[in-house]
């Protein structure tokens, strides 16, 4: 018991210093004016006015997210240009009874297990060359699209669409 109450005096002195050195932290500050009109500050008491100081704003820290990267394209692995060579959109075939061929161009060269699919008026043709040969097409105007599909058949991309005219000789 006689080791409690100077552990307990310790304590309550260590608690009233506490008390103390907190307090010192809200120092009231004094203005006053010195002879050319310029205010000074002071936390020492003069002839000054007291100044109520409000408590600063703060604005609790916001840890930002990591940045999103997005996935770089890898222009390798894609096909830069697909478009229809011959016959030119508004081209003509004079004979549409004798064999011609629908030319198609594109960047980079086809790859393995891709095809090329040539679609005249809605019909399919499939090809690994860009040359397709059409034996025979009925006279008037037709509409033909090229496009490169993967293994799976997903469509990798599309050429725009051309028209020509197929005209056939008289008697024909």
């Amino acid at each position: 018991m006689l080791f409690i109450r100077p552990i307990a005096t310790l304590t309550t002195l260590s608690l009233l210093t506490l008390l103390a050195l907190s307090n010192t932290t809200y120092a009231q500050i004094y203005k006053t004016t010195d002879k050319n009109g310029n205010p000074i500050f002071s936390d020492t008491a003069s002839d000054g006015q007291a100044i109520n100081i409000k408590t600063t704003n703060t604005i609790p820290a916001v840890s930002p997210s990591p940045p999103q990267q997005k996935p770089k394209p890898d222009n390798k692995s894609r096909y830069q240009a697909l478009n229809i060579s011959s016959p030119t959109d508004g081209g003509i075939i004079a004979n549409g009874l004798s064999p011609f061929v629908i030319s198609v161009s594109l960047s980079p060269a086809l790859r393995r297990g891709h095809q090329l699919v040539l679609t005249i008026d809605g019909v399919t043709h499939s090809s690994s060359s860009t040359q397709f040969s059409i034996d025979k097409i009925s006279r008037g105007s037709h509409t033909v699209e090229a496009r490169i599909i993967d293994q799976q058949g997903k469509t990798l991309i599309t050429s725009p669409s051309n028209s020509f005219f197929v005209y056939w000789p008289r008697g024909g």
